[in-house]
């Protein structure tokens, strides 16, 4: 199992719109082979920092995911809304 970890910085007063479009991508998600779980979080200090934290059962099968073109078209309606890139992390177990 991985766990992944994706930052976001969303602009400013767009916060809702991009609520809204996670919760559609994520509704999405849960029926993609591999995937186990996720969440969402919001930086107490920053509320325009945001985190989607997820755990998918291997790496290929995030990549496969990452890389679909399902996925690709989630993130341009959800782009507008950002402030900056995403950053990945991939974890595993130590």
């Amino acid at each position: 199992m991985i766990r992944v970890i994706i930052e976001r910085q969303i602009a400013e007063d767009l916060e809702q719109p991009y609520q809204q479009a996670v919760r559609q991508m994520i509704q999405y998600t849960v029926r993609v082979p591999g995937f186990l779980s996720g969440e969402t979080f919001r930086d107490i200090r920053n509320p325009r920092h945001r985190y989607v934290i997820s755990n998918w059962r291997s790496l290929e099968d995030f990549e496969r995911w990452w890389h679909s073109a399902d996925r690709k078209r989630m993130m341009t309606d959800l782009q507008p809304f950002l402030d900056g890139p995403e950053k990945v992390h991939i974890l595993e177990h130590a």
